[in-house]
């Protein structure tokens, strides 16, 4: 089976970026101030694919913290992938699952249609983000 590939305009992370000379040494430098250990648990991210540097605020909406050593941070892949889920996965992912009440977790799932049923307050303007 061939691998798909991306649309740079539908993933932001196909801009180039990631594999920036740039990127590649202030990435370092983010690894080195945090010891090479998750900020978060304290795991040790050291060895291939174990290392996550991660935007605070992301690059996506704040692309001027891009290189900002205060908004990166160093992630294991559990922690990544963690708060990656917080804030409804990576871009143009579903949000799938519900919650313990049987609950769509994804705001703009049918079952909430124009949203009179969400169990919380939203503005109107999340149901059409």
């Amino acid at each position: 089976m061939a691998a798909r590939r991306e649309n740079p305009r539908q993933n932001p992370n196909m801009d180039g970026f990631t594999t920036s000379r740039e990127w590649t040494a202030f990435r370092l430098t983010i690894l080195n101030r945090d010891d090479w250990r998750c900020v978060n648990c304290g795991r040790d991210v050291k060895g291939p694919g174990r290392a996550r540097v991660d935007h605070i605020k992301p690059r996506r909406t704040h692309p001027w913290l891009a290189f900002e050593p205060s908004n990166c941070r160093t992630l294991c892949p559990t922690c990544d992938n963690a708060r990656h889920a917080e804030k409804g996965g990576a871009p143009g992912a579903d949000v799938r699952g519900c919650d313990i009440n049987g609950l769509p977790l994804d705001p703009n799932h049918p079952w909430y249609g124009d949203g009179s049923r969400l169990p919380y307050a939203v503005d109107d303007d999340d149901l059409h983000a």
